[in-house]
Order: structure tokens, then C-alpha cells, then sequence
């Protein structure tokens, strides 16, 4: 199961390959199968190839930010787990 906010997205087929971060679902509102069919566009698949063979991978990431530039550093959270 994909969690929103938490895991960041790798597809793979071939030669073709992509990967969204975990901020980029909730950053652009997508839900589970938008977040799915961006990542097949990202590599240069057509949106349904996770539906047809090609290989997901999640993973969990940490995202830090400045909260100014060189300014402080901090954890930015996405959603609760």
C-alpha cells in the first residue's frame, strides 16, 4: 500500500525508468493511482504501464528544508503515519 506523503515511487521497464519523491503526491494533490501514473510518465512509460508488467518500488524518504535561505533547518512532515 502506498502512503501519500511517505513513500516516494521508482518505475521501472526496460530501459525506462522513474522516480517521484515523497513530497510530490501530496505537493500536487495526487492520490494513489495519479501519484502511480506520474511516475510511469516520468519514465517516459505511458501512464497505466504499473497496470501492465512494469516494476514499482516505494521507498521512505526524510525531507528537509530551509525555513529561509540559509536559514534554519528543518524536517517538513506530509500527513500523519
Amino acid at each position: 500500500i502506498i502512503e501519500i506523503g511517505r513513500h516516494g515511487l521508482i518505475v521501472k521497464e526496460g530501459y525506462y525508468q522513474g522516480l517521484l519523491l515523497p513530497q510530490v503526491a501530496p505537493e500536487n494533490n495526487f492520490d494513489e493511482v495519479e501519484f502511480l501514473d506520474h511516475t510511469c510518465l516520468k519514465a517516459g512509460l505511458p501512464p497505466d504501464a504499473w497496470r501492465k508488467g512494469a516494476q514499482v518500488y516505494w521507498f521512505e524518504g526524510q525531507i528537509f528544508k530551509e525555513t529561509v535561505p540559509r536559514g534554519n533547518v528543518i524536517e517538513e512532515i506530509f500527513g500523519e503515519y
